[in-house]
């Protein structure tokens, strides 16, 4: 392998480590705004224990739109356990469900911010590689 197509070899895998870097921060942002929803639904489900039945309250419908309604049952709540499957859990199981679920998106999160690091160190020596030895697109 020529000089020349060594660094070739060298800016392409720049570019594609950048690259992958770059989907590896849209990860990490869209697991933060994952468990951002679980937050608000774990706080939802808090104040929804602290209701009673026949209380008034507004549903939200997505889209700043609002439906209102009174509260039947506060004890059970309808989850989607996947596969467009709906279960029937008691309150109590269903917020322990979602701070799991949060706990997990922190761990992956956690651990992608990690790796994430990691990559950024690994473009910055590469980069300073690329300059040391005059090598350009």
């Amino acid at each position: 392998m020529t000089r020349h197509e060594h660094s070739q070899e060298e800016i392409l895998q720049f570019q594609t480590l950048v690259e992958q870097y770059h989907e590896m921060q849209e990860q990490v942002q869209g697991l933060a705004q994952h468990k951002e929803e679980l937050e608000r639904v774990s706080e939802s489900l808090k104040i929804i224990s602290q209701c009673k039945e026949g209380d008034e309250s507004l549903l939200p419908l997505g889209g700043g739109i609002y439906l209102k309604g009174s509260l039947k049952n506060n004890a059970e709540v309808l989850m989607n356990v996947g596969a467009q499957v709906v279960v029937t859990k008691p309150l109590d199981e269903a917020q322990k469900s979602v701070e799991e679920q949060v706990q997990e998106v922190v761990t992956i999160q956690s651990h992608l911010e990690e790796e994430s690091q990691k990559l950024l160190n690994y473009l910055k020596e590469l980069q300073a590689h690329l300059k040391e030895n005059n090598i350009t697109n």
